[in-house]
């Protein structure tokens, strides 16, 4: 985008080049420093409004971007918790009907080496709790958190620079 600038310099005291006063003699170097510098300045405070809407559009599709894959992603997940599960409920029936006591217990050591986590989850997978509409929610939640965090930061940056 183009930015034009004017500016006006009102004064009894400027040098004009002539008699029209359209423009200020060239010899006058401590006023072409001073409309330079106060342009600069105006360039530096446009440019760090111009950094802070850019951040704030990229946040906004950065979160458009989450929420829009939310519903393929809880999906998914749930899909793959389920076929967990049942692989888990297949080694059970598996270790429950054999015979041999030490397939016995090599099997549940092997089942407990998943994560408290895990066996959380299919838990909450058995007991129906845990459904497509309740990782699609848990995930929104991450989102609206990370969003919160992401403002709290910028927040707190944006007062340490000003």
């Amino acid at each position: 985008d183009n930015i034009g600038v004017y500016v006006s310099i009102v004064s009894t005291k400027i040098p004009f080049k002539g008699t029209s006063k359209e423009y200020v003699g060239e010899d006058v170097t401590e006023m072409f420093q001073s409309v330079k510098r106060a342009l600069q300045g105006c360039c530096q405070q446009l440019r760090v409004n111009l950094a802070k809407s850019l951040a704030a559009k990229e946040e906004a599709e950065r979160r458009k971007n989450l929420v829009k894959y939310i519903p393929n992603i809880s999906k998914a997940l749930f899909t793959v918790l389920q076929k967990m599960e049942a692989k888990l409920l297949l080694a059970t029936t598996t270790t429950n009907n054999s015979n041999s006591s030490t397939s016995s217990s090599s099997k549940s050591n092997s089942s407990n080496n998943g994560t408290n986590d895990t066996q959380s989850v299919l838990a909450q997978l058995r007991l129906k709790t845990l459904t497509e509409a309740t990782l699609s929610e848990h995930l929104h939640k991450a989102v609206d958190k990370y969003e919160a965090d992401s403002l709290v930061q910028s927040t707190l940056e944006r007062s340490h620079t000003d």
